[in-house]
């Protein structure tokens, strides 16, 4: 146990991209030979990939073999955000096991002890951070967070807009903001969502209710499929962020993809 927290135990391997972009099918490969090297120390030999986005589809394809038909001693551990990063053929062959959001009660504490200036904000934080202690110290040490997720917003009515021009703004505004892209579409989902909601009469789930009447008003002049047909596409950008896909290219193909759907 102790190996394993200070992560000195030989047995337990963390799988990170070599490049700090994407683990690649060479890579790939390497865990496979890797794998069927019995364990040091343990019984166990325990694979770590910490983020499953960061897998490539020839990655993917590369681990099927190994993990349908593991050696016994050998195992995997993907950690990923959403199912959606990875391929169907990979989810077929893994135990998905997913974490739910932490009581209340617990992020009350958490924020008490570790952010006490904080507690103030305790509904926003618990709501945007889906009840997730990692997320609100992600939110809490990013000083650009609360400023960003307001210009998203902003940034929603472009989006939305069938004057396709306004597509190369939004493309501006992601590449201004390129080391946040995954974050600025996670906040026009949850905007979306919340619209969502707003239209049907749900208003005590919205997320963002600190911008709740701005989101009241945006959903007055949307017709209810609107948010869900941006939503559908805001899932595709991410999927495409997560593949590295070109940013100028996502964001035009975000842009243009919800005009042609809500316009044409």
């Amino acid at each position: 146990c102790i190996g394993a927290k200070s992560k000195t135990n030989p047995d337990i391997i963390y799988i990170e991209p070599k490049d700090k972009k994407v683990i690649s099918a060479e890579q790939a490969r390497e865990i496979v030979a890797d794998a069927y090297v019995k364990p040091f120390e343990s019984n166990k030999k325990v694979y770590i990939i910490t983020d499953g986005a960061k897998l490539n589809d020839s990655a993917q394809n590369c681990l099927l073999k190994v993990l349908e038909e593991p050696p016994e001693y050998t195992v995997f551990i993907i950690i990923a955000t959403s199912e959606t990063v990875l391929l169907q053929t990979v989810l077929s062959r893994c135990t998905v096991v997913r974490f739910p959001a932490v009581d209340r009660d617990t992020v009350y504490n958490y924020i008490n002890k570790n952010y006490p200036e904080y507690i103030s904000q305790l509904d926003l934080l618990y709501s945007l951070s889906s009840g997730t202690p990692g997320n609100i110290k992600k939110i809490i040490d990013n000083p650009d967070y609360d400023i960003l997720r307001k210009e998203s917003f902003k940034m929603l009515v472009p989006l939305m807009s069938r004057h396709k021009i306004s597509a190369y703004t939004i493309s501006e505004f992601m590449e201004n903001n390129s080391d946040n892209a995954a974050l600025i579409i996670e906040f026009w989902q949850s905007f979306l969502r919340d619209i969502m909601l707003i239209q049907n009469n749900s208003d005590g789930l919205v997320i963002n209710s600190d911008l709740q009447d701005e989101l009241k008003n945006l959903s007055f002049k949307m017709k209810e499929h609107f948010p869900i047909v941006a939503l559908e596409q805001t899932i595709l950008a991410k999927t495409m962020l997560d593949r590295y896909v070109n940013l100028h290219t996502l964001a035009l193909s975000l842009s243009f993809s919800i005009k042609k759907r809500l316009y044409n």
